[in-house]
This record gives C-alpha cells, structure tokens and sequence, in this order.
C-alpha cells in the first residue's frame, strides 16, 4: 500500500516544476532583446509510478518532473546563415572599397583627371593658334603640371588607401584570433557542464553569436562533437579543436610589396574563400578588380600619355632651338609621282650658304628629287624608312660575367634554380660543361618557355624572360655555387617591348627580321645591317633616337612590311618613302626654301619637309606616382617645341620660323585620335580613361547588389530563425499564465492533502 504521504509529495513536486517553469519563462522574458538568445523551453514528464497492492489499480503515478530544459535552435538555419553571412561579409567590403575608389578619381568633377585632360588639350589648340605667345605656353606649362599633379595624387590616395586595407588585414586576423580564443574557452565550459548532466544552454547561446560574427569575416566550417565542443575549420584548416586553438598571424611578403600574408602558425599558407578578410585581400591584392588593377590602369595611361607625347614632343623645336641637321619629308604615298606632274624649285641653305636652286622637273620621282639634291656637293639625299623616335621599355635581365672562352669548361659543377612567375626549375651543371653547355641545358629545360638563354658578344650568359614585365630570380640550389661562380646578377635593360617579324624589300630582293620583345633598337639595327640585304640597306640610329634605312643607291628606295606577331611598323611608328636630306657632316646646319614661281608646286610644303626634332622630352617620369614636367620645360617656357623646323640665319639665337606651329597641333591631336598602344585600345586617352572609371561603376554597383541580395537572405534567415528560436512576449506571457494557474493548483493539493492527514491524524487521537 503507498505512503499516506505520497499526495503531499506529489503535490510538492509539482509546486517546484511549476515554479521552475515560470523562473524559465522569466529568464526568456528577460533575454527577450539579448542578441543570440535563443528561448528555452521546459520539457516535463511524469515521475516513475509505484505498484501498489490491494486496491487493484495497478501503478500509481507519483507526480511530475522536469526531463529537460531545452534550447530551441535550428542547426540547419544557423548553418545556412554562417555560410551566407561569409558572402555578405565578403561583398560589404568589396563595396566599400569599391565606394572608395569612386571617392578616390571624383569622376565626372572639375578636378578629376578627365577635365584635367581636356583643359590641356584645349591649351594645346591655344598654342598651335599663338605659338609665340608667351602667356599661351604658360599655360600649357600650368594645364600640363595641373594633369601630373593630378596623376600624382590618384596615385598617391590610391597606395595610401591599399596600405590602409593592409592594417585592416592584420585587425580582422586578431578577431579570428579572438573570436577563437573565445570559442575554445566556452567549449571546455560547455563540456565540463555536460559532463556532469547539465544542461549550458546560455554558453551554447553565446557559442553560436561567436561562430555567427566569426562567419562573418571568414568562410568557416562548425561541427559539434559528441561530448559538446565544436571544432572549427578555415578551408580544411584546424582552427578550433576543443580547448585547443591554431592561431593565425601576419608576416611581411616580400613578393607582394611587403604587404601582410596571413599564414598559419606553423608557417603554412592561410587560403580564404569568403568573409570581410577575403574582401580585403581581394581589394588590396587582385590585379583585375582590386586596387592593383586601378593602380595599373591609371599607370597605363600616365606612361602611355607621357611617351605619346614625348614622341612627338621629340621631334620639334622650341623658339631658343636653332640647329637642324636634317631634314625629312612625310611619308609619300605616291613615291613615282609626289608632285601630281607639278614642278617646281628649292633651295637648300648649308651653314648660311646657298645651293640651288634645285629644279624638279614635271613626273619626277621621289628618287630622282633625292638623286638632285645627293648630286649637290656638301649634301646627302635618300629616299629612306624612318621610326619615330623610340621609347623604350624596362626590362630585367639575368647577366654573367665575360669569360675568355666560352666553349672552355668552367670547372665547377653543383645546381642552381631559376624562378620566374610560379615556375621553378633547376639547372644541373657538370665540372666539364662550358658556358654554352649551360646556355643549352637553360633552353632545353621545362622552363624554356618562360625564359630564353644566349652568350652575347662580351662572353656573357644572359637569360632574358619572355614577358618581359616578369623578372627571373637565379638562386644557389646546391653544389659548386655556380650563381656566384658566374657572376650572375639582374640587369636593366632597355628594350622595344615588340616581338615579330617585319620584311625589307629592294630591288626585287626580300628578307625577313625577327624581333623580340627584348631586342633594343641597337640590336634591330644590327640584324637589319647583317641580314641578306645588307649590301642594299643600311641601318643607322640618329641623333633623336630614330631607326633609319637608308638604300646604298639614291636610286632604290626599300619597302618595309609586316610579317607576323606584333606589327612592329606600327609599335615603332616605321614610316616608307621618305624623302631625307643632311649635310656630308654631322654638325651640318641645313634648311630648305621653296624658290618655285606662280603656278609651280611649292615642294617644300607639299613634301611635308621638317626637322628631326631637338629630342627634347616634355615630361618625366616611370607611372603615374612620379610623372611630372622636365625641367628644361619648368625652367624656360620657350623650350616648348611648336614648331617642326628651325633655322638662324640672322645669328639672333632665335628660331626663324617662330609662327611655325606643326608640331603643336600634333600635340593637340594626341588627345582625339592616338591609341593606347599598351592596352591595345582603339580609344583616346580620354575615352579609356572614361572607360576605366565606367567599369569601376559597374562593378561598384554590382557589388551594391550583391550586398542588397545577401541581406535579404539573411535578414529572411534571422526571421526563420526567430520565428523557431526567439523569445516572443505574449506567447511567454501565455505560458506565465498557464504555469502560475497549475502552481495554484498544485499548492491547493498539497493543502488538501495536509486537510486529509490533520483529520485523520486527529480522528485516531479522539
């Protein structure tokens, strides 16, 4: 039979689970605005019953207990939402950045770089309208120094700005590192706590917010053991395991500027596919879309700007300019018939003396004028291809020293390796190999395609990349330190940056010059004068950095053309059926004047005659950071070259041909109608730089989407989420009710039964 007592025991137990329950609702209530609370809920069961005897009903309940205060949380949502917050995190950044750089080039403005352009090619047109004019070339000179401050400034911000989402980097590998930290600590709480049969729902809340802003700034994957720990990965890396935590760190990468790589402790690489850290690495490091790519853009157009202009600029002369030395024609696309059957007469001024006039008869050709004028004592004249003058590119080379012999064997023997871009390769050298042994096994090897072996005519080893904006790096490997045996040491090289192939025809005879993109113009020189037509042609570089080909005959003239690859007559600016005169002496001034009467031909304009130019650069400078104006330009406004021609013939120092303003209206035109020929662009300066800013817009606004995107689906996550975990007041405030009625309840049992037991109790006394 049971315990007269077992009513009161029931009923005791039920006064404590109610009140349990309300503390439960309380504490919800409570945590009602607590971020990442997740609502708990008291799971109740009956107590086990007792058998009783002889009143035949078998088991008897014994009350109720509480089996479970459960945490109400969807692990699936919290999954998803980790996995979508990492892509969230990722594009805010990239938005952010990509806003900044908007920031940075303020386009359309009245200081950005495009009306700063704009401004100076409007000078330019001034110019070719005054160029006398003193107050116009000041101008140009303040229009052309506010487009280089301008191009210093982008520059500058656009560093500044990477080198402020470096420090970035390092602050988001302490919160991993925290956040970690963090996550380690309530995982030995949470697993002491389950180990003596509690429940830590509080700490799993507090987990879980960890794991939720960790999410955030890096792609992580979260998976909870069997004792309640959860163990943490970054791209199958082991962040978190238990108590145990792999922390991450910054070091200085070399490679990449000194910029911060984050490496795990052990040194391993950290890799990253998400999150506000890969947003970063993306914005400071990627060379398509991240600042690298702004930066090489900007670069582009300031190198591309700069050596467009120098080059025409080049070939002019300023009003204090008073030497010409020779003098050039335009290319003529009728050479058999330039003047159209005119005729007409010239004559040339040698060093302040008269020769001529010189007559052209009706149907001459442009060989026959030359031919005229070669007859003429103290005088040269040929019919020639010409370059404009060249702007060289910078290469890195790797150079040996000079050996007597090159075929001798060098005696040592151990390995060295050669890196360039991700390719390492490593040359085995023999005691008994010579230097072209080595050069051989360079070209043989795996790495032939990146990098190209040659001895040169000193006896040196020179390994040249392919791209020449790659640089090989030669290390020891093991072995005889043939690096150091040899002398191998990079080398600035200045290089055409063109690789292909052109002809040269002559008299019905033809050849082929290869180039590459490492050759000089010295070295195209020098394979044009030992190629099969050497006997016909010669080539020669001028005073302003022009490659010449001049017939061996006044009679012949030669025909340049295209072959394959790169189409070096248009990266060289070579030019057929020039008309070129000098005098027989280098420092011969000469100078052309039309004597032609009414109704001839006035040869010397039809003919386009002009100098060579002074070689006079306009501006200086590597990129964007450091171009500014030459010095000669900031010193002395005349030293601007307007004119295409010069001469003294007062002996005034003074250029006569002061309204002469060829050469500036070429200037000008250099803004409307020259290409970007590094970024093989068929726009204006202007108009790629339009571009440039066009597709940061673009991508700004992509990235403006994609973050619109990714908080609607979290912001639709937290909702689902909240809808199954969150704490909702009139629901809690229901379940108040309902747990305060079964506590009124269950304290009226435990009052009844007390009733039941004083009359019993006494009833036996009376």
């Amino acid at each position: 039979m049971g315990s007269t007592f077992s009513g009161i025991e029931i009923g005791k137990r039920a006064v404590q689970v109610q009140k349990k329950s309300l503390e439960v609702v309380g504490h919800n209530i409570a945590n009602a605005n607590t971020e990442g609370y997740s609502r708990q809920e008291v799971i109740l069961s009956a107590t086990s019953p007792l058998n009783v005897d002889g009143v035949g009903a078998g088991q008897v309940g014994t009350g109720v207990k509480i089996s479970k205060i459960q945490r109400m949380r969807d692990d699936f949502t919290d999954m998803r939402l980790r996995e979508e917050s990492t892509t969230q995190g990722m594009w805010e950044v990239t938005r952010d950045s990509l806003s900044e750089l908007e920031l940075i080039f303020n386009e359309p403005s009245e200081d950005g770089l495009r009306n700063m352009l704009d401004g100076y090619w409007n000078s330019l047109q001034d110019l070719n309208n005054n160029p006398e004019s003193e107050a116009v070339r000041a101008t140009v000179r303040q229009r052309a120094l506010a487009v280089t401050d301008t191009f210093n400034h982008l520059h500058s911000q656009l560093s500044e700005y990477q080198n402020s989402l470096n420090s970035r980097v390092e602050i988001k590998v302490n919160d991993i590192n925290s956040y970690a930290t963090q996550i380690a600590d309530l995982n030995t709480q949470i697993v002491e706590a389950r180990a003596v049969g509690q429940e830590a729902n509080d700490l799993e809340d507090k987990r879980n917010l960890l794991l939720q802003k960790l999410s955030k700034i890096t792609n992580i994957r979260a998976k909870e053991d069997e004792i309640g720990a959860v163990r943490v990965s970054i791209s199958s890396q082991q962040l978190v395991a238990g108590s145990r935590v792999t922390e991450l760190e910054t070091v200085e990468d070399s490679s990449n500027n000194d910029f911060l790589k984050v490496q795990w402790e052990n040194g391993n690489n950290a890799i990253f596919s998400g999150g506000e850290i890969k947003g970063l690495l993306d914005a400071r490091d990627d060379s398509e879309s991240g600042i690298p790519h702004y930066i090489d853009e900007l670069n582009q157009v300031a190198v591309n700007f700069m050596d467009e202009f120098n080059q025409q600029h080049r070939e002019g002369y300023g009003l204090s300019d008073v030497e010409m030395n020779t003098m050039v024609s335009s290319s003529q696309g009728n050479p058999a018939n330039p003047l159209e059957n005119g005729s007409g007469s010239f004559e040339v001024i040698l060093n302040g003396n008269t020769i001529g006039p010189i007559d052209v008869a009706s149907g001459a050709s442009l060989n026959d004028i030359a031919a005229s004028i070669d007859s003429q004592t103290g005088l040269n004249a040929a019919v020639v291809s010409k370059s404009s003058s060249i702007n060289y590119k910078k290469a890195v080379i790797s150079k040996s020293n000079a050996v007597d012999d090159k075929t001798a064997s060098l005696g040592s023997e151990g390995d060295f390796d050669i890196t360039i871009g991700d390719n390492t390769e490593t040359i085995s050298v023999l005691a008994t190999d010579s230097l072209e042994d080595i050069r051989d096994k360079i070209n043989a090897s795996d790495i032939s395609a990146d990098i190209t072996a040659s001895i040169n005519a000193d006896n040196m080893l020179v390994m040249t990349p392919s791209d020449i904006t790659n640089k090989a790096d030669i290390t020891y490997n093991n072995g005889d330190d043939i690096v150091q045996a040899l002398g191998i040491a990079d080398s600035e090289s200045e290089v055409i940056g063109y690789e292909g192939k052109f002809d040269i025809s002559i008299g019905g005879d033809e050849d082929t010059i290869s180039v590459l993109a490492t050759d000089s113009l010295e070295d195209i020189r020098d394979k044009i004068n030992s190629s099969l037509l050497s006997g016909d042609v010669t080539a020669s570089i001028n005073d302003n950095n022009m490659l010449v080909i001049t017939p061996s005959d006044v009679n012949n003239r030669a025909e340049i053309s295209h072959n394959s690859g790169d189409n070096i007559l248009q990266g060289l600016g070579i030019e057929n059926n020039i008309l070129e005169i000098k005098g027989t002496n280098a420092d011969d001034k000469i100078d052309l004047v039309n004597t032609s009467d009414d109704g001839e031909r006035d040869i010397v304009n039809l003919l386009g005659m002009k100098g060579i130019g002074v070689g006079r650069d306009f501006f200086t400078g590597t990129s964007a950071k450091d171009i500014t104006i030459s010095t000669a330009i900031k010193n002395d406004l005349r030293n601007i070259a307007a004119a295409s021609k010069t001469y003294d013939r007062d002996n005034d120092s003074k250029n006569d041909y002061p309204r002469n303003s060829d050469v500036a209206l070429k200037l000008a035109k250099i803004g409307s109608t020259d290409l970007l020929p590094e970024k093989n662009s068929t726009s204006t300066f202007s108009e790629y730089y339009s571009s440039v800013i066009a597709k940061l817009g673009v991508d700004s606004q992509r990235a403006e989407r994609m973050v619109q995107n990714q908080e609607t689906l979290t912001k639709q996550m937290n909702e689902d989420q909240a809808s199954y975990s969150g704490v909702s007041l009139d629901e809690e405030m229901g379940k108040m009710i309902q747990y305060q009625h079964a506590y009124n309840a269950a304290a009226k049992i435990v009052s009844t039964m007390d009733e039941l037991l004083e009359t019993l109790v006494n009833g036996l006394k009376r």
